[in-house]
């Protein structure tokens, strides 16, 4: 009985997470100092995860992938949640609302990657690059500054 109630808890928290790491974010962070965005969720296998940036004027952004943490990740499956590595793309919604990447890479922990853009919306991706085995949950924090 107490294994069955335990299989329930582990069956809805999975779920829960899962549910977490499907949603998209349309929230733009702002920093009215000029310090940096943070980005942050969750990314499950085959999924991704979506943040809007609305550049304000033409400059540079510098992104940066500062913290990637296992929430779940079954090592049976194959693969080592050791140096994780994610895709990062970057791109712009189209009408319909979908982001449309017009670049796209592997980003690993403490990888900087600096782009030109002109001002205007832009959305960035974090995704499962194909390392990720199934039922698995990442979390990252995604750093991004913006300077002229």
């Amino acid at each position: 009985m107490r294994d069955a109630k335990f299989s329930i808890l582990l069956l809805c928290l999975v779920t829960a997470l899962a549910a977490i790491g499907c949603s998209d974010s349309s929230s733009s962070p702002t920093s009215p100092d000029g310090g940096p965005l943070v980005f942050s969720g969750t990314v499950e296998h085959q999924g991704d995860s979506i943040h809007d940036l609305d550049m304000i004027d033409d400059g540079l952004l510098t992104v940066t992938l500062t913290q990637v943490r296992v929430l779940l990740f079954d090592t049976t499956q194959g693969g080592s949640p050791a140096n994780l590595v994610l895709g990062f793309g970057l791109g712009q919604r189209r009408q319909d609302g979908e982001c449309l990447l017009t670049t796209n890479l592997l980003l690993q922990r403490n990888e900087v990657r600096v782009y030109r853009l002109s001002k205007d919306l832009y959305c960035l991706s974090i995704f499962d690059a194909g390392a990720l085995p199934e039922d698995a949950l990442i979390s990252y924090t995604l750093l991004a500054t913006i300077t002229n």
